[in-house]
């Protein structure tokens, strides 16, 4: 007897039903047999925040509405469910209709059975790799999102937010905040014994690397260089980590209003940029669209801390070193001539390259070894 795909359906989700049932019954039985222990839950927190990969990963710094939010990340109330244990959560879209979608978000904590759980509306708008002013500086309408990838990622996004909101819910304040301490000491830390008049001037060049002038990073900090103290440091890390992983912009960041750039800025950057996207004098394209604003300054930013920073045809040369050698591309495509030739996919292959890269890593990358013949 052949069974239609209705049936097939049908029984498919009562399937699957029955086995979201039994694994929630398994998790609260387990959580009811080995109740947590807040000391090692507190030593594993502490364990984790004093690392500065995590810390500096833990807080966001976002501008809206002329004003500064900042919080923890997801990352942090997920690490942090996961040090208190027998907590789950997680976000999922169950209906989606035209321009929007229905999302809910949960966190609960297995051994008490507090539940925080939130049913939202996810737009299917956004602006994605559109900057959200124009050239004229007024705000720019979000466009509506078509494509299935952009709608996926979009609600992904919004549902990522608000479990981070329902996880800090869920757990005890002052777990939270003990972990917010200790990630914001760690960063406090982070100048590895090196002098603070030497980080001062390392963040400096960091920042000018990506655009940012000095005068800016004055502004932003509301006190010389040379008053910097530990915490502006680590508010300019934050602040740079954004930047690098686009969450923001130096637009943003610097309160700037995009300017028209003139013709013979353009003409001289393309001359000092020296393209070699030609080849018998028709264009050469990889068939990929260029990689974003952002995502270039989150490159260059990160390069800034690796070391690689400055201005000069040398710095320039290294960069452009670094990210052939990254990317390697195919003899028949065009050669990597500027930071502004890589594509989406490259960008994306170069930041998760330089994310667990050292100084040492893009050193033995760009520079032949001594062991040679």
């Amino acid at each position: 007897m052949t069974m239609n795909m209705t049936e097939n359906a049908t029984q498919a989700t009562q399937v699957e039903q029955a086995r979201a049932v039994a694994e929630v019954a398994a998790s609260v039985f387990a959580a009811a047999e080995r109740p947590r222990d807040e000391d090692l839950a507190i030593a594993r927190f502490k364990r984790s925040c004093v690392r500065m990969e995590f810390a500096q990963r833990a807080f966001y710094n976002y501008p809206r509405g002329g004003k500064r939010l900042t919080d923890v990340t997801i990352r942090f109330a997920i690490e942090a469910a996961r040090c208190w244990g027998n907590m789950t959560s997680g976000s999922a879209e169950i209906e989606r209709r035209p321009g929007q979608s229905t999302v809910v978000a949960f966190a609960w904590d297995l051994e008490t059975n507090f539940t925080r759980r939130t049913t939202f509306v996810s737009p299917h708008s956004g602006y994605t790799d559109t900057p959200e002013q124009g050239e004229d500086g007024r705000p720019r309408p979000a466009r509506t999102l078509v494509a299935v990838r952009d709608v996926r990622e979009n609600n992904q996004s919004a549902g990522s937010r608000v479990e981070r909101q329902q996880i800090l819910a869920a757990l005890p304040p002052w777990f939270v905040e003990m972990g917010k301490g200790w990630c914001a000491e760690t960063i406090a830390k982070q100048g590895g014994g090196k002098p603070i008049e030497d980080r001062r001037r390392q963040m400096v060049e960091t920042f000018e690397a990506i655009g940012a002038r000095r005068e800016e990073l004055i502004r932003r900090i509301g006190a010389p260089v040379d008053s910097w103290t530990e915490v502006d440091l680590a508010t300019l890390t934050v602040i740079g980590q954004s930047i690098r992983i686009g969450e923001s912009s130096l637009e943003d960041e610097f309160e700037r209003k995009p300017q028209p750039r003139s013709t013979t800025d353009i003409m001289n950057t393309l001359n000092a940029d020296q393209r070699p996207d030609t080849v018998e004098g028709e264009a050469v394209s990889t068939g990929e669209p260029p990689a974003s604003r952002q995502a270039v300054n989150g490159i260059l930013a990160r390069l800034g801390e690796l070391g690689v920073s400055g201005r000069g045809a040398d710095v320039r040369d290294r960069r452009l070193a670094i990210l052939r050698a990254i990317v390697d591309r195919n003899p028949d495509e065009p050669v990597i001539g500027s930071t502004n030739d890589i594509t989406t996919t490259e960008a994306e292959i170069v930041r998760e390259y330089l994310a667990a890269a050292t100084a040492e890593t893009l050193a033995a990358l760009v520079e032949p070894s001594d062991g040679g013949e």
